[in-house]
């Protein structure tokens, strides 16, 4: 591992290259931790200002959850597409989810540096970040203090991040139950988060994104009652999609099915005869799923 740039922000980075497998690993207090494709590293780190703003708030995003994004010839412009113009209401959601995921306690002040924590709300600025965190106080979703490094947010702040769930969840509002596995973040980060938010105008929420100090069963039960439906990706099988794909049924919930192609031919005999998306790559995944929502969600 050696000091250089940050091929995002342009900021001082470790960087170690992997001469077997062609890519480089890079270390950035802003951007997070992510690995970028030798190929391309070279059109990333070209790219004008706000593109390469767009993909730092996708991997220091990833970062937040224990997530790794890849940047490859393949991916990294449809990466910096979807964090592209985002809407401030959307910017303003994302920044309060991430202070109270900061949060230890409801009460507790929690420093944010807009230096290096704008890519966490797609902000394209640092002067941006602090825009946002005003109109957060303005809004009195904050409590400011001595000053905007330690926000703690309000009552009305958690309300906003924590919305009531009536008897049908809260409208909009997606859990993802999927196998926690490293190899699946990408199907996650790449298909199914963007399929349901920035195609569909709604919020995913998936287990191994969310901070916590509470009983992770307790937690997980609490998120599918909150959600208006549920996606479960059933490749690798692990025994917890299936109960929590089971216990969101019981509530009367919609659950999408998906299974990578792979995998199809070993679902367990209680449920391969729903309907499967079957997918083979994310963006395979995406597109699929799409449609999926957009015909049995948001049907008219």
């Amino acid at each position: 591992m050696a000091d250089g740039s940050c091929y995002l922000c342009g900021k001082a980075a470790q960087i170690y290259e992997d001469l077997t497998r062609g890519f480089y690993e890079i270390r950035c207090q802003t951007c997070g931790y992510y690995h970028v494709d030798r190929r391309s590293a070279g059109d990333v780190r070209s790219a004008d200002e706000r593109t390469r703003a767009a993909v730092s708030a996708a991997t220091r995003q990833a970062s937040e959850t224990r997530s790794l994004l890849r940047l490859e010839m393949t991916n990294w412009e449809q990466i910096a597409a979807d964090h592209l113009n985002t809407p401030v209401r959307q910017k303003v959601a994302k920044l309060l989810q991430y202070l109270a995921a900061k949060s230890k306690y409801p009460g507790d002040p929690v420093r944010i540096d807009s230096e290096s924590d704008y890519p966490t709300c797609d902000a394209v600025t640092e002067s941006e970040c602090e825009f946002l965190i005003e109109h957060l106080k303005d809004r009195d979703y904050v409590h400011l203090g001595a000053g905007p490094t330690f926000p703690t947010l309000t009552v009305m702040g958690w309300e906003q991040v924590q919305p009531p769930a009536g008897p049908a969840g809260v409208p909009g509002r997606c859990f993802v139950a999927m196998s926690f596995a490293d190899e699946l973040d990408e199907a996650y980060l790449l298909g199914i988060k963007p399929a349901v938010e920035q195609d569909c105008g709604m919020n995913a929420i998936r287990m191994k994104e969310l901070h916590h100090n509470q009983d992770i069963c307790d937690r997980l039960l609490s998120e599918i009652r909150q959600a208006q439906f549920v996606i479960a990706d059933f490749t690798g099988h692990r025994n917890g999609v299936y109960y929590e794909a089971g216990f969101a049924r019981a509530l009367g919930r919609e659950v999408i099915n998906c299974c990578r192609a792979d995998c199809f031919d070993e679902l367990h005999f209680d449920t391969n005869h729903l309907n499967h998306i079957k997918w083979t790559a994310p963006a395979d995944l995406r597109e699929k799923l799409t449609h999926r929502i957009r015909a049995t969600i948001l049907k008219p």
